[in-house]
């Protein structure tokens, strides 16, 4: 093996399911990251190539010094980012806002009818509508009290409980008791803690070590004092 160091050995290097070595694989891979499915595995794949030109020896028979390195082609990320912004989020947006708009003119043309249905099918859907708008609707009231007073204690503090949490789920600044302002507080928690979920990381391993998949040792290596404070917080919220 002319022009192979001593310590090298001849390795052929696999390419990705969803590549851009051409223009057929390119169109498929990047319709594959329009629907989201997977996206981040072309993402890896990219950020972690090298170019030809950087690194390399040998010769042309057998080159080497191209196998990939953990983010030598970081700026790849920024491409991925704002395909999936603008070609799922906008363009795909946009795409629908303009098949419902051609659906409303449709339906203004037809007399604010449905053109895809019959007669049958829109006085049915007509009847199931006026049925959910009519609906009983039942109005939350406070848990009532024993009705004797000699009632056993426990059915008072049962009482009690019950009365506490529903002014707790009912509560509302504006005082009509309509749990406006509870519900504003738990979607608030749960975008917290969906922040909170999003600060995660793996911790990348330093240059020659080696630990076991799925040891302990990965584990100890990831629980840092940042990782330990968010499982922490973390379960403040699970609890």
């Amino acid at each position: 093996r002319l022009g192979c160091p001593a310590d090298h050995a001849r390795r052929v290097w696999s390419r990705q399911v969803s590549h851009f070595d051409d223009v057929g694989m390119a169109l498929q891979a990047l319709f594959e990251i329009a629907g989201l499915d997977l996206w981040y595995v072309p993402l890896h794949a990219a950020m972690d190539a090298k170019p030809r030109t950087r690194q390399a020896h040998g010769d042309s028979e057998f080159p080497y010094g191209f196998q990939p390195e953990a983010e030598a082609n970081w700026p790849a990320a920024l491409y991925f980012v704002a395909f999936i912004f603008f070609g799922t989020f906008i363009l795909m947006n946009l795409f629908m806002g303009a098949v419902v708009d051609k659906f409303n003119d449709l339906k203004k043309a037809n007399g604010g009818q449905n053109p895809l249905q019959t007669p049958d099918q829109e006085a049915f859907s007509y009847s199931m509508e006026l049925m959910v708008r009519t609906r009983p609707f039942r109005v939350p009231r406070p848990p009532r009290r024993p009705r004797r007073l000699d009632a056993p204690q426990w059915r008072h503090k049962l009482h009690a409980l019950r009365l506490g949490c529903y002014k707790v789920v009912m509560w509302d600044t504006s005082g009509l008791e309509q749990g406006t302002s509870f519900e504003f507080l738990v979607s608030f928690l749960i975008l917290l803690n969906i922040t909170l979920m999003s600060l995660y990381y793996w911790r990348r391993l330093e240059p020659g070590m080696a630990l076991q998949v799925g040891g302990d040792a990965v584990e100890a290596w990831q629980r840092t004092p940042y990782y330990q404070s968010l499982e922490e917080a973390n379960d403040v919220f699970t609890f």
